[in-house]
């Protein structure tokens, strides 16, 4: 039998998997999205029980047999339990989770999604009312670390890009838009240009109005639909708090 695997990562999700498991999906630096079988779990008695819960930071030791992984114990880094205490704030994390699975994939190297995913919570949990601000900085940065970031100076013809291209991800003028250009304005397209020169930091701590933060995540969200496919459900989630807030 092979060694017990030692390994760090996010939990993403916790489904129930029988009447007292739960099957876990995890984000690691080194390995990407792993699918975890955690038996007993759903016992408040287990002694991992805490570690395994959706959005902790754990120290995971795992079995492996047939690329399936099975829980041996779990010890928590971080819990993010403020986060906790604001389902708005729990709610958003939740999809930068979500999001962040969904970029990386299976058997790929993640250390840039794992430390931005980390630090965006952190930041949630200090600072919910900036919820906003936070989604747009996740969802351009997570775009640049899964190799698609968007470029938008300027339209490959040299021309000034006035739309940008969902299909394409770059700005195109007035002459090379398609069915899937969208009109750019300038306000978006300096905070496009801004967290693509940012470090982690400057991009997480940026101040941003909250009317122009939610036109930049409308357009960055319709991109990554385009990239991805899909988006996550904890984003549907999101627009029904905002829609209740609002009313």
């Amino acid at each position: 039998m092979s060694e017990p695997l030692k390994i760090q990562g996010v939990v993403v999700n916790a489904a129930q998997w029988g009447d007292n498991d739960k099957m876990l999906t995890v984000l690691t630096r080194e390995l990407g999205v792993i699918s975890v079988a955690a038996k007993g779990v759903k016992s408040l008695k287990n002694p991992n029980a805490q570690a395994v819960a959706p959005l902790c930071y754990s120290d995971f030791v795992l079995k492996c047999k047939s690329d399936v992984y099975s829980l041996v114990s779990a010890d928590i880094i971080e819990s993010f339990y403020a986060l906790r205490n604001d389902i708005t704030a729990l709610a958003y994390g939740v999809y930068f989770a979500q999001l962040a699975s969904f970029c990386v994939g299976r058997n790929n190297l993640a250390d840039d999604e794992v430390r931005l995913l980390l630090n965006s919570l952190y930041m949630l949990s200090k600072h919910p009312d900036r919820c906003d601000v936070l989604k747009c900085a996740f969802e351009l940065k997570i775009c640049e670390y899964a190799g698609f970031a968007p470029y938008v100076e300027c339209c490959s013809c040299g021309e000034e890009g006035l739309y940008f291209d969902l299909m394409q991800g770059e700005a195109v003028c007035s002459l090379h838009k398609t069915q899937s250009s969208k009109k750019l304005s300038p306000q978006v397209k300096a905070v496009f240009e801004y967290v693509q020169n940012a470090d982690l930091k400057e991009t997480l701590t940026f101040a941003l109005d909250a009317s122009l933060a939610k036109e930049v995540s409308s357009l960055a969200e319709e991109f990554l639909s385009h990239q991805l496919g899909r988006l996550p459900k904890g984003l549907d989630y999101i627009k029904k708090l905002n829609i209740q807030e609002n009313n």
